[in-house]
């Protein structure tokens, strides 16, 4: 958030530009990503913990020091999306303040309890939040490529579960980054149409 309390606005693209440096600089760019080493390489203790059900995570920045909680009563591909998650809230939300305190929860339906203005807020957040997280786990050069190299059909639902366990993460996140990387999901003569098209 910037001083005023409010979500910087970023382009989906900037978001993932984001992803992609971390994952750089960090040295991960590869697949899978190996997430608790972004969080460590970014200063972000992480605690797997027992947490109820509806919740996947937490992030706690107390003092300039921040852990993330996840759950870890949830799936293991759950658990590195949480955490991708709380990494995301981490880098693009807050200021690394050096005192004072603050939190991210991730709780289902938590929305509905906000103000308009807080709902307004946090749903940018949030979209922002697992648009990172996406990109995080599934960077979409590296797995463009993977995609292309080793010849999985998207449109075979065992080729796209194969595609999920390696990457580890579950196939609705997969599904969803496929589905924004139109391109490979239609035939190549008319991707040759579309090439100058801008989007």
């Amino acid at each position: 958030m910037n001083a005023q309390g409010t979500v910087r606005a970023m382009s989906l693209r900037q978001i993932k530009e984001e992803a992609s440096a971390l994952l750089r600089s960090c040295g991960v760019y590869r697949l899978p990503v190996d997430v608790d080493a972004v969080a460590s390489c970014i200063g972000l203790h992480v605690n797997y913990t027992s947490l109820d059900d509806d919740y996947s995570g937490l992030l706690v920045i107390r003092d300039g020091a921040a852990v993330a909680h996840i759950n870890k009563l949830h799936h293991t591909n759950r658990r590195r999306f949480s955490l991708a998650h709380e990494i995301a809230h981490f880098v693009l939300h807050e200021q690394r303040q050096t005192s004072g305190e603050s939190a991210y929860v991730d709780k289902a339906m938590r929305l509905y309890h906000r103000t308009d203005r807080e709902l307004g807020q946090n749903a940018r957040m949030e979209f922002q939040a697992n648009a990172f997280a996406s990109e995080l786990l599934m960077p979409e050069q590296l797995l463009r490529s993977k995609i292309i190299d080793e010849g999985y059909d998207l449109e075979d639902e065992a080729d796209v579960s194969r595609l999920a366990v390696v990457l580890r993460v579950s196939e609705q996140a997969l599904s969803i980054k496929l589905t924004q990387m139109k391109d490979l999901l239609r035939p190549v003569c008319d991707l040759q149409e579309d090439d100058d098209k801008p989007f």
